[in-house]
């Protein structure tokens, strides 16, 4: 059940990053913080991080004190 969930989530939440509406990407930025516990390090390390890393420089601003509060997280 575990592995379908990582399977499922982590495509999902990179394709609401993805998306041109500021709100579906903080949506994204909040489903991976709500579901930390399924992923593994390196999965944060390989696909996550690397596509939040990203939004740091996001124009919008929300999207971007979104994305670095959870990169703090992740970090820790």
């Amino acid at each position: 059940m575990l592995q379908t969930r990582q399977k499922v989530l982590i495509p999902a939440f990179l394709r609401a990053l993805r998306d041109p509406f500021p709100p579906a990407r903080i949506a994204g930025i909040m489903g991976f913080m709500a579901s930390a516990e399924f992923f593994s390090a390196k999965e944060y390390s390989v696909k996550i991080l690397p596509a939040l890393c990203t939004l740091t420089v996001d124009p919008e601003r929300k999207v971007r004190d979104q994305v670095l509060i959870i990169i703090i997280i992740f970090m820790s």
